[in-house]
């Protein structure tokens, strides 16, 4: 909860104040402002950002060559091929670690590369099986892969690790649209507008989104409508929330508007964004077919990931000697 993690940062810097030498303290300071950041706290996202950079480099300061402080010069890197060779030595140092092989597995998912990345969340989830994010991710990577039904047993998984149920009801639901369930979209839509997600303040909004597009269901056209009005209501400007929206657009045959939302929710999130691997669920299959898509794919650096490592992953492949397509 909010409550819990004031409490966990108070009791952490008090740590790093009496022993400012404490690496391993201010690496899970670290973890815990990215939460604060992330809208946990409300109200003090830049002042969360400048205490991550503090963070940060005290840690690489301290332990320049440890796992941990290979990670952390991987969030500040610029450049996507750089982040990719320190998350993967930082694998290699500690290949029995939760937080380097989740983080590694995260990035692979990131570029589109499920099936690899399944491996070290795996290996995650194994080193800490209460852990609810890996079995999320896990979902996520069965459900790129199109193994719906192994992704719903995942998230369920997590759902029941975490009071946190509205985001785990969501990716659900997803499945659900995904298949045109429609006694599943029933269900999870309830579950989602009717939960809370504690300490989010940003739930609020992502609740009216599916309780709107719930009701509009039989009319599409109306449901683009009014998905177009939550895009440019400044109140919908959180990432999840675009999100959320890009989600229902796909469903409703809107690719275009879904793009815009991903492309919204990447100029809030920029390097700090989380969201990469959404881009590949199989409801956003037509949207990856847009010429804008390509745009988004090089603000994420992954273009530059592709072609320097030969490596495109599972959804686009190389055209001629400068292009690529996707699926």
């Amino acid at each position: 909860s909010r409550e819990n993690l004031s409490t966990a940062i108070e009791r952490l810097e008090q740590a790093v104040a009496l022993d400012p030498n404490f690496a391993i303290a201010w690496n899970v300071l670290k973890r815990f402002y990215n939460s604060a950041a992330d809208g946990w706290i409300p109200g003090r996202t830049e002042e969360y950002l400048a205490k991550i950079n503090v963070a940060s480099h005290r840690i690489i300061e301290l332990v320049p060559d440890v796992d941990y402080a290979l990670r952390t010069k991987a969030e500040l890197a610029g450049d996507v091929v750089e982040v990719s060779q320190l998350l993967k030595l930082a694998q290699a140092q500690a290949p029995g670690n939760f937080d380097s092989n989740y983080d590694y597995g995260l990035f692979l998912a990131n570029m589109g590369q499920p099936s690899e990345a399944i491996e070290y969340i795996q290996r995650a989830i194994r080193a800490e099986p209460l852990a609810s994010d890996p079995h999320t991710i896990l979902g996520i990577a069965y459900e790129l892969e199109g193994k719906i039904d192994d992704a719903a047993t995942a998230f369920k998984q997590a759902r029941e690790l975490t009071n946190q149920h509205s985001l785990l009801n969501f990716a659900l639901l997803a499945l659900a649209l995904e298949e045109n369930n429609r006694t599943l979209i029933d269900k999870y839509t309830k579950l989602v507008v009717n939960s809370d997600l504690l300490g989010n303040i940003n739930w609020a909004e992502t609740r009216d989104v599916n309780q709107v597009m719930y009701g509009l269901l039989d009319t599409p056209k109306k449901a683009a409508t009014e998905l177009s009005q939550f895009l440019s209501d400044p109140e919908y400007n959180d990432p999840l929330a675009q999100e959320i929206i890009a989600v229902w657009a796909s469903y409703f045959g809107e690719d275009e508007l879904a793009l815009k939302a991903f492309h919204k929710a990447y100029e809030v999130y920029q390097s700090r964004t989380r969201v990469n691997w959404l881009i590949w669920r199989p409801i956003h299959k037509n949207m990856r077919r847009l010429p804008g898509f390509k745009d988004l794919l090089s603000k994420y650096g992954t273009v530059d990931y592709w072609r320097t490592t030969g490596h495109w992953g599972d959804y686009c492949h190389p055209v001629g000697g400068d292009d690529f397509e996707c699926i």
